[in-house]
This record gives structure tokens, C-alpha cells and sequence, in this order.
């Protein structure tokens, strides 16, 4: 099986998200697959960001953050949601745009819950993380051993860096074939 990472696609055109949003209780555990289950009861709204990408309006399909989520529209949303299996979380929130008028009436952080431990850490390219052993903390490269993967799956976090999320080949031209604005990193390959 070969999989890819899920990205956000490359182009000032559209937005980004940099800041978490106002009232919401462990942010990080959707960056890390850990469980939102009584922590996360309302829609929230998450504001487009002037640093990451201040002239970005555009909604893309997959929503570059500085938070470590996978946020998807609803289009999206909807493809991985038919295409998977997998313990999944879908965590809806509002897009607010420079101007503070709705982008977006729903996007999704979509929390795949837990990692698989497939990591290669000596092809693999960033900082060890000085909070969570055998972590990384920045990545550039993420190589993993797809041996290790179990079969059947077909979406999922690494252990050696949980905020990415892989998709096998199959889900991979389901979201291609549905024409979604994402792209598609190889394990292995710079993420830049």
C-alpha cells in the first residue's frame, strides 16, 4: 500500500487560520489525536489569519493552520467521512473572514484519533521534541515504514509526528476524483 500526507494547498489565494479559538478548552488534542469527547460542545469561530497569509480569502478544501489540525470544508469532510473507518472526530466551526463576516458557515478540525507507530526516524528530517520522547517537534520530512501500517487502514497520525495526517492510495483518488483544492505530499518528501 502507499499512502500520502494530507495538505494544504500552496497559493496566496487562499486563507489560513493562526489563532485558537476564543472560549476552546485543549486545543492542542485535535493537533495530537487525543480525544475532544466533553471538552468541545459548541461551534466556535476561528478567524482567518493576517499573519500566515493576510491577503488569502479563499476557502481551499484543507485549510492551512498554525494550530497542527486537519481542517476541511464540508466537501471535504464528507469524502473522508464516506471513504473511512477509522476512530475519527469531526469538530465543527464557523469561519470569520478579515472583515468579521462568515466565509465559511462550517469548517471541520477532523480529529483522527490516535497514531500508528510507523515512523522512520532516521529518514525523517526535524527537531526532536524537548517535551515528548521519540517526538518530533518541527518536521521538514516525514518518512515512515508503510510496513507497519495495518492494512485496512486508511487514514491516520504517525507516531513520530502526530499533527500530520496520512491517507492510503484509495482515499487519496477519491478526494482527487471529487476535484477538492488540497494537495498531496509523499511520506518521505520535504513538506515545503
Amino acid at each position: 500500500m502507499a499512502y500520502s500526507i494530507l495538505q494544504p494547498p500552496k497559493s496566496t489565494r487562499y486563507c489560513a487560520v493562526s489563532d485558537e479559538p476564543e472560549g476552546m478548552r485543549n486545543f492542542a488534542r485535535p493537533a495530537r489525536g487525543d480525544p475532544m469527547k466533553g471538552t468541545y460542545r459548541d461551534v466556535l469561530d476561528l478567524h482567518m489569519s493576517t499573519v500566515l497569509n493576510g491577503q488569502g480569502l479563499q476557502v481551499p478544501d484543507v485549510i492551512d493552520n498554525a494550530l497542527g489540525w486537519l481542517l476541511v470544508s464540508d466537501r471535504a469532510k464528507a469524502v473522508i467521512e464516506a471513504g473511512t473507518s477509522e476512530a475519527t472526530e469531526y469538530l465543527p466551526f464557523r469561519l470569520i473572514n478579515h472583515k468579521g463576516r462568515v466565509a465559511a458557515e462550517r469548517v471541520w478540525a477532523v480529529n483522527v484519533l490516535g497514531a500508528v507507530a510507523c515512523g522512520d526516524r532516521a529518514r525523517s528530517e526535524g527537531m526532536d521534541s524537548p517535551f515528548d520522547e521519540g517526538e518530533l517537534f518541527e518536521c521538514e520530512v516525514l518518512a515512515i515504514d508503510a510496513r507497519k501500517v495495518p492494512k485496512a487502514t486508511r487514514i491516520f497520525r504517525v507516531d513520530l509526528y502526530p499533527p500530520l495526517v496520512l491517507v492510503r492510495d484509495d482515499l487519496r483518488r477519491a478526494l482527487e476524483k471529487a476535484r477538492l483544492q488540497l494537495r498531496f505530499v509523499a511520506p518521505g518528501e520535504p513538506l515545503e
